[in-house]
């Protein structure tokens, strides 16, 4: 027999020092990062820790408990997208991170999004309009 390469498994849990020196398993597959100090979020608590939601483009902002970023989540065919304004020179939006993951659903209602992921569901209200 020939000899072969071995192929590096990759690990899908990872451990993550939180804010207060604890250890924490995510799944990577499924957690996401704060765009400005890194910390990682689990998909159910990251649409937990949602503010708001824009009701013309459907997109959700939560605010870091770490370090107060407000960052941006948009969820297009199954893909769950994280990013945030940047504004060097102009104000931008910019895709910091995505993942895949099959059978979330966004509905919107009258008062706000109900997202589903996972066996939770999850309600963040529409952002109130400003008046001109």
């Amino acid at each position: 027999m020939g000899r072969g390469y071995r192929i590096p498994v990759l690990r899908k849990r990872s451990l993550q020092t939180d804010y207060h020196g604890r250890s924490q398993a995510f799944d990577m597959m499924t957690a996401l990062s704060c765009k400005k100090c890194g910390q990682n979020y689990s998909i159910s608590k990251l649409f937990g820790l949602c503010r708001d939601a824009d009701p013309a483009s459907g997109e959700l902002r939560f605010c870091c408990p770490i370090c107060g970023s407000v960052c941006t989540l948009t969820v297009e065919n199954e893909w769950i997208i994280c990013g945030g304004l940047e504004e060097l020179p102009d104000p931008v939006m910019v895709e910091h991170q995505r993942i895949y993951l099959p059978g979330i659903k966004v509905e919107g209602g009258s008062a706000g999004l109900t997202v589903s992921v996972s066996g939770s569901v999850h309600f963040i209200p529409y952002r109130p309009q400003r008046r001109p």
